[in-house]
């Protein structure tokens, strides 16, 4: 008994041990999946990894919604992004203009739809075209008119028709304008041009007493006594 006794503590020892390694080792699975290897201390069963397993699996989840939530273009924002037409988001980007649609739309003009804007004006093209003038296209529209007056004495312009820029016409009537007499011819002065206009008697029959009062009535500067 002395030989055996330290041989059976020895094998109770070794059982025990071995009871503690197989017992620390089991995997433990309930209703909710496995729980993979757990620690010492009691959890339950379905518990331990297996639920740090579940909420890692949510919160991955939830990222992924709220990434594909914010990202891309939106359309209906005002903002005609990069990646958004008139095709794709009229709402921000606005309606593709058709051509030809007989309206020059926004964004046409005569050089992308001359079908809908008409043809761009070329100058000189020997038409003068709608929108040039003699101002912008002298050669196909003719130079503009002398203005009269504007104190310069231009070509078409002498003191005849323009007496304030190139001063008045000399006097080569066949009298004096306050005297009764002959016809006079209105080319001899602008006063007997502007009398014969009103009175044509004057230059055609005779200058009478008639032509010397308008004298004093139609003409500036000059008077009779």
């Amino acid at each position: 008994m002395r030989v055996r006794f330290p041989i059976v503590v020895a094998c109770l020892v070794a059982v025990a041990s071995l009871f503690s390694c197989a017992k620390g080792s089991v995997i433990v699975e309930g209703p909710g999946g496995a729980g993979g290897t757990g620690g010492t201390g009691s959890s339950g069963p379905g518990q331990g990894n297996g639920n740090s397993a579940a909420n890692s699996a949510s919160a991955n989840g939830n990222g992924s919604a709220a990434s594909s939530s914010s990202g891309g273009l939106v359309c209906g924002d005002t903002n005609c992004d990069p990646g958004e037409d008139c095709m794709t988001c009229p709402a921000d980007c606005g309606l593709c203009s058709t051509c030809p649609n007989q309206t020059c739309d926004p964004g046409e003009d005569c050089m992308t739809c001359p079908a809908d804007c008409g043809l761009c004006p070329t100058c000189p093209n020997g038409m003068c075209d709608p929108g040039e003038t003699c101002m912008t296209c002298a050669a196909d529209c003719g130079p503009c008119g002398p203005v009269c007056p504007n104190a310069m004495c231009e070509a078409g312009e002498d003191c005849m028709t323009c007496a304030a820029d190139c001063g008045q016409c000399p006097n080569n009537c066949a009298h004096d304008l306050c005297q009764i007499g002959s016809k006079l011819d209105p080319a001899c002065d602008q006063c007997v041009d502007d009398v014969c206009f009103f009175d044509p008697f004057c230059c055609i029959t005779a200058w009478d007493s008639a032509c010397v009062l308008e004298v004093n009535q139609i003409c500036i500067g000059k008077s009779c006594p």
